[in-house]
């Protein structure tokens, strides 16, 4: 019984699954992307903002 479950606890173990962890740092790297798309738009609005209205309207056409 000891044996079994070392051979199950081995298994268990997520990080040595070689495809689950490529796919949790895909995905890591595609929400670091997801955010700095945000950063870089509310910049724009923001710097739009600063300079007049007129630009607040061209960037809402992004």
């Amino acid at each position: 019984m000891d044996g079994n479950q070392k051979h199950v606890a081995k298994e268990g173990k997520l990080t040595t699954n070689r495809p689950f962890v490529l796919l949790i740092t895909a995905q890591l790297i595609s929400n670091v992307g997801d955010w700095l798309h945000l950063l870089a738009l509310l910049t724009m609005v923001g710097l739009a903002a600063a300079k007049s209205q007129e630009a607040i309207a061209e960037v809402s056409y992004i």
